[in-house]
This record gives structure tokens, sequence and C-alpha cells, in this order.
């Protein structure tokens, strides 16, 4: 199922099966997705995410309000009890890894990463990670949005319709820049010049915003 999954979205994986075990839940659903998604260990989506204000601290919070914590914790938070269990997917969370290769098949790029898993949970309705995002109150076209340019599948639009305040351009410069270094690890390099010009452009306007 995961044979296009790249590195990072392997790794992405790997963390919410984590988030699952920590919070002692029995299945990983889309809420830990959304978990591993805001961690900075996975890079892309978290900076999207937190540029819009959703953090993996205020969603962990949300996460626990929501859905609570379960008693399948592990004795031991790094030894072999936490290795050897390995939780399932819900089926709502394998649909929404499925959906991540559509999400991926319609950008014409030719592995899953960390941005289409997250494209595709920004479709979820009724799950717990969309429960998370609505509470935390994410303009989840925004987030659509500023992810695709991201990737470079849509062109950076200018200054009249991103916000100027420069933490929240850093955030999105960023996120270029590990959508590039995403494209270039997978030897997708007219992608990576593509998402390089949008870069470009952020840091431009930064110029300005700071000059």
């Amino acid at each position: 199922m995961h044979d296009l999954f790249n590195d990072p979205a392997r790794r992405l994986l790997t963390v919410a099966q984590e988030e699952a075990l920590d919070l002692g839940h029995e299945q990983i659903g889309t809420e830990h997705l959304l978990l591993a998604l805001l961690n900075r260990r996975t890079g892309a989506g978290s900076q999207v995410l937190a540029s819009l204000g959703v953090t993996l601290e205020r969603a962990r919070s949300e996460v626990e309000a929501i859905v609570g914590r379960g008693l399948a914790r592990p004795v031991t938070i790094r030894g072999k009890a936490r290795r050897d269990r390995r939780p399932s997917y819900t089926q709502r969370a394998e649909w929404i890894l499925e959906r991540a290769r559509l999400e991926a098949r319609t950008a014409d790029h030719a592995y899953v990463g960390p941005q289409h898993i997250l494209l595709s949970l920004l479709r979820e309705d009724g799950g717990e990670g969309a429960k998370v995002l609505d509470r935390l109150r994410l303009n989840r076209e925004e987030a659509r949005r500023r992810t695709l340019v991201a990737l470079g599948v849509l062109p950076y639009p200018g200054p009249t319709l991103l916000d100027s305040v420069p933490g929240d351009l850093d955030a999105q410069i960023a996120a270029l820049r590990e959508a590039k270094d995403e494209a270039l690890d997978n030897r997708d390099f007219a992608r990576a010049v593509e998402v390089r010009q949008s870069e470009r452009a952020l840091l431009a306007q930064r110029a300005r915003a700071t000059a």
C-alpha cells in the first residue's frame, strides 16, 4: 500500500504510530496522522499548518479532549514493548492514505509525500482529525492552497493574496524549501525549479516588508 511513499512520508507514518501509542490508543486514526504532520520531524505540512495557527501542542490538546487517553500504553517509551506493538490503521485513516495517492497522481507526482497526505486530510469530513481542525478553526481552503503552492502545483499568487506578516512568510518560505528539497530527493527537477520560483517570490516579498 505504501510502495510509492517517499522517506518523509514513511517517517510520518512511524510518528503517527508513536502518537497513537503515547495516547494509549489501539489504532492509528486520522487524528494521529494530523499530529504526525504537525511534528517537526516530518517537516512538510507542519509549516503550512503553523502559518495558519495550528500547532502540535494545540492539536494534541484537542485530540485528548475529543478522543481521550486509552489504556493501551506501553511500559516504556523507548523500550522493546513500544517497538513491538504496531497499531493497525482505522478504516478512515486507510482511506486518507489511499486518497493521498490520488492527490499525488492529480499533481502528476510519481511519489506520495507528507504534503499529499495533508491534502487528503484537508478533504476529510466527520473524522477525528477533521474535528480537531474544525475546533482549531482552520481555514481548510487556504491551507490547501498554500500546500499546493508549496508543492509547485499552483503558482505563487502574489502579495495581494497572502498575509504580509513576516512570521507567516517565514513559515511559507520554510514549507517551500522543504518541498524543493523533497523534489530534489525524488529527482523531480522540473518541480524543484517551479518551487524555487515561488520561494524567490516570497523572499522578495519578505525583503520588501522588512526594508
